[in-house]
């Protein structure tokens, strides 16, 4: 049996168009609803990530304060890390305007100083007058110098501190040459230093330069306010588990008690004429300490001042 189908032209034509039509128009139908509920769903989803961003936006430059706006879940980590950042800003501007206003203070009077005295040395009537005005300008240039160096120490390690720069060093190496270079600048002076380790030397996870800045500004202030001629300076390093102790201990006039904490301040000096240091010295000790989770500290109820440092890292 045979069986035979057909069907003319002009009829397959019109229903392949009507099938091709209703496509384009389900399909159509079908990309505009997806695209319109893609298009409020990415508003809705994005919108506390866009009045996010518009409350930074208007915020004014000098504003770190933390971001206390709800957010979704998923956006936590990423307002947690910003206000990290916020915060670590916030300090390193603060040691800036610090910096600043500290140099700004302090260099006002030498600056001012030294130009009197340039001009009262134009003015010397004879060479022995001049001599003696240019020696006075002299030594406050060096004072002056010496100020600014401390100043740029003192940023220094404060910079230094927001940053890690921790790595396995050799602290009694770090130590023994400072001490070493220091008792040969002492020789002339006849002051004796000496030099002992306690406990099992080991490497110490810490930030070589501000280790050596610290030993370098104690050891400087034994030599301005605790050594005399014929005097002694005995420098320790005691490694203990869980710290290391470096201890610095002259026979001078010392520290009285009431003033052991306050001398680790800022431009604090005991001495009447203020003219044996800046001020700096132990400050910048103090922040090098900090920076390693550790102190700095002025005991001994002896003749003589002590102060030992405790690094904890």
């Amino acid at each position: 049996m045979t069986v035979e189908v057909w069907q003319t032209v002009t009829q397959r034509h019109p229903l392949s168009r009507k099938l091709v039509i209703q496509s384009i128009i389900l399909l159509g139908t079908l990309m505009v609803t997806a695209a319109l509920i893609l298009w409020f769903g990415i508003q809705l989803g994005l919108k506390p990530l866009l009045d996010l961003r518009e409350a930074i936006g208007q915020r004014s430059a000098d504003d770190l304060r933390p971001i206390r706006r709800w957010v979704p879940p998923e956006l936590r980590p990423l307002v947690e890390t910003t206000n990290s950042l916020f915060e670590r800003l916030a300090r390193a501007f603060a040691l800036r305007d610090g910096f600043i206003s500290d140099a700004a203070h302090q260099m006002r009077n030498p600056v001012a100083a030294m130009q009197s005295q340039a001009e009262a040395a134009m003015s010397a009537p004879d060479e022995t007058e001049l001599r003696a005005r240019v020696a006075g300008l002299a030594q406050s240039a060096q004072a002056t110098s010496r100020l600014t160096s401390q100043l740029l120490s003192l940023e220094r390690v404060r910079g230094r501190s927001l940053k890690e720069f921790n790595q396995p060093t050799d602290l009694l190496a770090v130590v023994r040459e400072r001490v070493r270079a220091f008792a040969e600048a002492q020789l002339p002076h006849d002051i004796e230093v000496g030099f002992s380790v306690t406990g099992t030397p080991r490497p110490v996870d810490c930030d070589s330069v501000l280790i050596e800045e610290m030993v370098v500004n104690l050891l400087d202030n034994a030599a301005k306010y605790g050594l005399r001629a014929g005097g002694c300076l005995d420098v320790s390093v005691t490694f203990e588990p869980e710290s290391v102790t470096l201890r610095f201990a002259d026979d001078g006039p010392g520290v009285p008690p009431d003033q052991r904490e306050r001398i680790f301040n800022r431009f604090v000096r005991l001495d009447p004429d203020q003219s044996g240091g800046c001020g700096l010295g132990l400050s910048i000790a103090s922040d090098a300490a900090r920076a390693h989770d550790g102190e700095a500290r002025c005991i001994g109820d002896g003749p003589g001042a002590v102060f030992e440092v405790i690094l904890r890292r």
